[in-house]
C-alpha cells in the first residue's frame, strides 16, 4: 500500500517540476439506461480528453483502480460530493471528477462535477444533453463536455495557412451541422471548402442516417442512406470522419449543413484546375508527412490547407473496409449515367495526382462539402 502511494506521489511530483500540471482523477460515471461497458467507454474517453488538453496530470485508471482495490473502496455509484471527496483523498490527488451518464426516451444526458478534494467543494458542473444514437456520446458530447467542465471554450480557432505564389488562401473559420460537430473551413480560390471530413450522423431535417456495422448488413443494404466507422473503431471518427454509401449524398432531406452542399463533379474539377490540374493538385490537397499517410505521401505539401485524409472505403459487394492511411475517396453529387453511381475523387499515398472516376452508391467513402455560392 505504502509502495504504491509513493509511486503515484512520484509520479505526479517528477512531471510537476516539468510542466505545473494539475493532478486529477475521473471516477467511472454512474450508468442510467446505459451499459457499463459503455459507460467504461465514455470514461476513457474523458480521461484521454483531459490529458489532451495538457493542464492536467491525469491519473491512469489501472493505477487509480489498484489503490481503491487495496483500501476496499467500492467505485461503482460514486456520485456524492463526500464519495468523490473521500476518493479523491485516497488517491492523492487535487481534483476529482464524477458524474452519470443517463437515457430518457431518445436523449442522452451527461452531467459532470469537478471538485476540490482538499476543500471539498465544487468546482465546476456541466451538463449535456443530445438526440441521436450513443455514438454521439463519444465523437461529440465528451470532447464538447471536457471542455466545459475545465473552463475551456469547444470553439475552432482561426489558423494561418503558410501562401504560395501561385494560390489564393484564405485563414480558416468554422461551420457546424446538425448534430453540433464543428468543423474548419477554408477558401480555396473562390470556393470554401470544409477542412475536415464530415461525421454528422442526422440529414439537416432531424432525420437519423442509419449506421451499419457488420459486413453482411452493408452488402444487403442496396438502397437508402447509410453510413459507417471505418473498422467499427470509433478513434477512428475524431482523425478520419465517417464514411458513407453514395445514398446520402442527394437524400432530399440534405446531408450538409445549412448553406452547404456535396460538390458536383464541376465543382471537384473547378478546385482541381485552381490547384494546378489533375498533376499537381493531389499533393497540395493531402495532408503533409507520414503522422496519417502511408510512406512516401507522395508530392504531398497541404499548401491549400484542405488537409485530406486516407480514410479508406468499405467495399459495396463484400463489406469489408480496406485502404486507411493509403487512400482516400470523397463523393460528388453527379450521378454517372443513373442515379446509382456517382462521381468520386480519389488521392493515394504513392501518387501526387489526383483520380477522378464513378463508383456504384453501395461504396463507403469520405463526404467534403462545398459552401452554397
Amino acid at each position: 500500500m505504502k509502495t504504491t502511494l509513493l509511486s503515484i506521489c512520484s509520479y505526479f511530483i517528477l512531471t510537476s517540476f516539468q510542466i505545473e500540471k494539475i493532478p486529477i482523477a475521473i471516477i467511472d460515471l454512474d450508468a442510467n439506461g446505459i451499459s457499463i461497458s459503455e459507460v467504461k467507454t465514455l470514461t476513457d474517453r474523458l480521461r484521454n480528453e483531459l490529458f489532451y488538453s495538457k493542464k492536467f496530470q491525469v491519473l491512469e485508471r489501472e493505477k487509480m483502480e489498484e489503490i481503491l482495490v487495496e483500501q476496499g473502496f467500492q467505485q461503482s455509484g460514486c456520485t456524492s460530493n463526500e464519495c468523490l471527496v473521500e476518493a479523491g483523498k485516497l488517491i492523492n490527488v487535487k481534483h476529482i471528477i464524477g458524474g452519470s451518464v443517463g437515457k430518457v426516451g431518445q436523449t442522452y444526458t451527461v452531467s459532470l462535477r469537478m471538485i476540490d478534494v482538499e476543500k471539498g467543494k465544487i468546482i465546476s458542473i456541466a451538463t449535456q444533453d443530445y438526440k441521436g444514437q450513443i455514438d454521439g456520446l463519444l465523437t461529440f458530447v465528451i470532447p464538447k463536455i471536457s471542455k466545459e467542465i475545465t473552463g475551456e471554450s469547444f470553439v475552432v480557432t482561426k489558423k494561418e495557412i503558410k501562401k504560395e505564389k501561385n494560390i489564393n488562401y484564405n485563414n480558416t473559420e468554422s461551420v457546424t451541422d446538425i448534430d453540433g460537430n464543428v468543423y474548419k473551413i477554408i477558401k480555396i480560390g473562390s470556393q470554401w471548402w470544409m477542412a475536415e471530413n464530415l461525421k454528422v450522423t442526422h440529414y439537416r431535417n432531424g432525420d437519423a442516417i442509419p449506421i451499419i456495422k457488420d459486413d453482411e448488413d452493408w452488402i444487403n443494404h442496396k438502397i437508402g442512406g447509410a453510413y459507417c466507422v471505418y473498422e467499427n473503431d470509433y478513434e477512428n471518427i475524431l482523425k478520419y470522419g465517417l464514411l458513407y454509401n453514395g445514398w446520402v449524398v442527394n437524400d432530399k432531406r440534405k446531408i450538409a449543413p445549412e448553406g452547404w452542399h456535396v460538390p458536383s463533379e464541376p465543382e471537384w474539377r473547378m478546385l482541381i484546375d485552381f490547384l494546378g490540374g489533375n498533376e499537381k493538385a493531389g499533393g497540395r490537397l493531402k495532408d503533409q508527412g507520414l503522422k496519417y499517410w502511408s510512406y512516401p505521401n507522395t508530392g504531398a505539401s497541404n499548401n491549400s490547407g484542405f488537409t485530406a485524409l486516407p480514410s479508406g472505403q468499405r467495399h459495396p459487394s463484400r463489406g469489408f473496409f480496406n485502404g486507411l492511411k493509403m487512400h482516400g475517396g470523397w463523393w460528388s453529387s453527379t450521378p454517372y449515367y443513373s442515379e446509382k453511381r456517382l462521381w468520386f475523387l480519389e488521392l493515394n499515398y504513392n501518387q501526387a495526382n489526383i483520380r477522378m472516376d464513378a463508383y456504384h452508391n453501395n461504396n463507403g467513402f469520405s463526404i467534403r462539402c462545398v459552401k452554397d455560392y
